[in-house]
């Protein structure tokens, strides 16, 4: 055995090749994963397949292209015969028609899944999926603004509290769950402009629209409609 010098961390450890330079674990499949990638940098600088070692630009030849797509493919057909779409588990999720990530209607998801491809769309990143699942259960699965019940899938919908138009931040300490409908309702008007145009619309209705009492007169006697 033959000690060596981890050149990540530091630490010895003992190997049976002066070829390992670093210890086994983090360290060396950290480096591993360092090798991969100024391999496959290497490859697409050249314009050279990845796969095949065929010419292909951007690391991909057109045959192994479509390969992969296939394989994918039919990956997720199988997933949705079983379960979930990315996972196979599951699933009990259906897919949201409304974003491009979640469009097929044959796909379902598990509510782990699904977290992970919100996450990605919203965030570009899929690490603040169990965020945003501590979040709807702080929230106890209900709309931030109606109180309304909402479900994954169906009527759940991540808002932006001040809008990025508006100048607010794309993180998830901006946003909160709220009904789809009104998420869709308040758009990019900020929180007290969106409180304030509900107070506009429940005044506006509350002087426009006839009293019950008057409204069951009208009920029971109805006015004869002059004719055209």
């Amino acid at each position: 055995m033959i000690t060596q010098i981890c050149v990540q961390c530091g630490a010895s450890f003992e190997t049976t090749s002066r070829c390992f330079k670093r210890c086994p674990g983090p360290c060396r499949d950290k480096g591993t994963y360092n090798r991969t990638k100024r391999y496959v940098a290497k490859r697409k600088a050249a314009n050279i397949c990845v796969y095949c070692g065929g010419p292909g630009p951007d690391g991909c030849c057109a045959a192994c292209r479509t390969n992969l797509a296939r394989l994918a493919r039919e990956r997720m057909q199988e997933y949705a015969r079983k379960g979930c779409a990315v996972c196979g588990r599951e699933a009990s999720i259906p897919a949201n028609p409304r974003y491009k990530i979640l469009s097929k209607k044959s796909r379902k998801y598990c509510r782990d899944c699904y977290l992970k491809e919100y996450s990605e769309r919203h965030f570009k990143t899929r690490k603040l999926w169990e965020k945003l699942g501590e979040m709807l259960e702080a929230q106890k699965s209900t709309c931030a603004y109606t109180g309304l019940p909402i479900e994954l899938g169906k009527t759940a919908s991540l808002d932006h509290k001040i809008p990025p138009k508006r100048g607010g931040s794309i993180s998830i300490e901006n946003t909160h769950w709220v009904h789809m409908s009104i998420n869709t309702m308040k758009h990019e008007m900020l929180h007290d402009e969106f409180l304030e145009m509900c107070s506009l619309v429940l005044k506006h209705q509350a002087i426009s629209l006839p009293s019950p009492e008057n409204k069951s007169e009208e009920l029971c006697h109805p006015t004869e409609q002059k004719p055209y």
